[in-house]
């Protein structure tokens, strides 16, 4: 009896696991019987595919998006160019109401050092003939003073008559009494004595022309000197170097009234508009798209299996089927929160991620009229990186 009893209760169990368990395909009997020759394999090992790190990014230019904007407070005039508009560098793109004003500036500080400038000008040049008119005149007291060398002439012709004068007088006083004449004597005596004044005369002549002569040469010494400081001193208080910083800086201020496009590019957006007052927003946005990126926010766990290379394909239903592809040329080193937004409601919100620069592929599909398009970036594995490159190597 108890026998029978075990065996109904073992019956009765295995039913009642066969009942709980057959919702979810399988059965007590499969679960304890072993499995079949044929038997389906276990799960395989993940694919290439399964590998591939999936993550969210935004394309943009790749030498970024250029701010237009002006000092604050200042109005808008006059815009040149509306959205799309291809631009060069140096092109005028918008003029500030304050550019009226500054121009005025710029005028009256040209004029202004266009009058400094010629007073300079005319007051060196009066200087400057001051200063000639003072090298002559010096040259001329440093030549040789025709009247004083005839004057010292005239000195030793002097001193050669009392010498004569004084030679006969003084063989006439060595003669005897009896052969000479006393009026004779006394005639030669006075022939000495004018001798002798006239050559005093001549000398005190001679010292007052070379006191003269040297006179002038002082004075003109000094006038030359006078006349080089004056140039000097000109040049120094006539400075038109202050002027000519009053029109660097009007210039300046005149050009902050003009905007113009820093390089060749595209006009993005242009969030002002004539009448409106400047702000510290920018007035227009500019990029140059004939090179485009991508920028994507990778999880800070997974930056370590990333490597510059890698190959990247790029995914959004804006592309309309065509094929965008690229390569990392940046790995950023600063962990963020993420910029982009995942719609997928079961995704994490909170993580941290790291900003990675992709370059798009030259020749592919264009993508410089989707700035800011949020993608799905698809980083392959570098073990399918390497392989193609080997192939292609081949």
């Amino acid at each position: 009896m108890k026998t029978v009893l075990q065996c109904a209760l073992l019956v009765f169990c295995v039913l009642l696991g066969n009942l709980l368990v057959e919702p979810w395909g399988w059965s007590v009997w499969e679960m304890i019987s072993p499995a079949p020759d044929d038997a389906p394999p276990p799960p395989a090992e993940p694919d290439e595919r399964s590998r591939e790190l999936r993550v969210l990014g935004r394309l943009t230019p790749t030498h970024g998006i250029i701010n237009l904007s002006a000092t604050p407070g200042d109005r808008l005039k006059s815009l040149n160019v509306s959205e799309g508009d291809q631009v060069q560098a140096g092109t005028q793109l918008a003029t500030l109401e304050s550019e009226t004003l500054r121009q005025l500036e710029v005028e009256a500080a040209e004029e202004q050092l266009a009058q400094a400038t010629a007073l300079r000008d005319a007051e060196i040049k009066a200087a400057e003939a001051r200063l000639r008119a003072s090298e002559k005149a010096l040259e001329q007291a440093q030549a040789k003073n025709p009247q004083l060398e005839q004057q010292k002439r005239q000195v030793e012709l002097a001193a050669l008559n009392l010498a004569q004068a004084e030679a006969d007088l003084k063989r006439v006083q060595e003669l005897r009494a009896d052969l000479v004449a006393v009026q004779e004597q006394e005639q030669l005596e006075l022939l000495v004595e004018k001798a002798r004044i006239e050559k005093t005369a001549a000398e005190t002549a001679l010292d007052q022309l070379q006191q003269a002569d040297e006179f002038q040469l002082q004075t003109a010494r000094s006038e030359y000197e006078v006349a080089l400081a004056g140039l000097d001193q000109v040049k120094t208080l006539r400075r038109i170097e202050p002027y000519e910083a009053k029109l660097k800086l009007a210039q300046y201020q005149h050009d902050q009234t003009i905007l113009t496009a820093p390089s060749d590019g595209t006009i993005l957006a242009i969030p002002t508009r004539p009448g409106e007052s400047v702000t510290p927003e920018p007035i227009l946005q500019m990029a140059d798209t004939s090179e485009m990126s991508c920028i994507a926010e990778v999880h800070k766990s997974a930056v370590d299996s990333l490597s510059v290379g890698q190959r990247v394909r790029i995914e959004s239903d804006a592309f309309e089927g065509r094929q965008v592809a690229g390569e990392i040329v940046r790995i950023g080193n600063q962990v963020d929160p993420p910029q982009l937004r995942n719609l997928d409601p079961l995704a994490p919100q909170n993580r941290h991620v790291v900003e990675v620069l992709i370059n798009i592929d030259e020749g592919v599909a264009n993508v410089s009229n989707l700035i800011d398009l949020q993608v799905d970036v698809v980083i392959l594995p570098r073990e399918s990186h390497d392989g193609e490159t080997g192939d292609d190597a081949q």
